[in-house]
């Protein structure tokens, strides 16, 4: 009889041990886990804050390489991308650039006899610009003869007002043929005699800014018979008998 009892207590005590035993194997199991856990936790947070510092430094590097690519060689901003640009050129001609004869009748002017020379608008630049316009005013001595050539725009003379006026819409950056010439005459009177005439006054540009929707003008130097770019008739301009 004592030596089931003692059995019995024997193999209780076992059960017992077992049972501690397995339950700090889980509980160190369960420990090493957690650990692990916490590793991982933290890798995958120093990863995502090395992540996010590199997006800070590239997006900070692409900001600055931005701004670089706007600045001028001494390092001060580049105006020039958002700024209207827009020159024209006005000149009269009795000979062309290459020597050749444009005009006809005598020169310099004579009394009661006409002179026709070339008048030549032109667009030299233009850059964020729409709607350009160029008028000029004939005096009553000058005649328009109707004799012209436009490589742009449009070209018109009002009889009643006598503006020449001379349209453009659109820039294309592709062409760069934006000029206009006309025939203009002079016939002299007896009191013109040792004097320079005028042959197109009040000479007038007006534009759209693209960028900002103001109006853009100006003036431009009239044209006389002192064909100051003419370098063949530029002293032949004085009116004789």
């Amino acid at each position: 009889m004592e030596k089931k009892l003692n059995k019995k207590i024997d193999h209780k005590a076992w059960i017992v041990i077992l049972t501690i035993t397995a339950l700090a194997f889980v509980n160190a199991l369960i420990s090493v886990r957690h650990w692990e856990l916490n590793e991982e936790i933290s890798l995958l947070s120093s990863s995502i804050s090395e992540i996010i510092t590199y997006q800070k430094e590239k997006t900070a590097d692409e900001k600055d390489d931005s701004t670089d690519q706007d600045k001028d060689k001494d390092g001060t901003q580049s105006e020039t991308e958002q700024k209207a640009i827009l020159e024209i050129k006005s000149d009269g001609y009795y000979y062309s650039l290459q020597g050749d004869q444009l005009g006809i009748g005598p020169l310099p002017p004579m009394v009661d006899k006409q002179t026709n020379l070339w008048v030549f608008w032109e667009i030299s630049s233009a850059k964020g610009v729409r709607d350009i316009k160029v008028t000029g005013q004939l005096p009553d001595n000058v005649v328009w003869t109707n004799k012209k050539t436009v490589l742009s725009g449009q070209l018109q003379f009002g009889e009643v007002g006598r503006r020449v006026v001379w349209t453009v819409a659109q820039i294309d950056s592709k062409n760069n043929l934006y000029k206009i010439g006309f025939e203009i005459g002079v016939i002299p009177a007896e009191n013109d005699i040792g004097k320079i005439l005028d042959l197109l006054t009040n000479i007038e540009y007006q534009a759209i800014d693209q960028y900002t929707g103001k109006k853009i003008q100006g003036n431009l130097n009239k044209i006389t018979t002192d064909l100051k770019s003419d370098n063949l008739a530029s002293d032949k301009g004085e009116v004789v008998q």
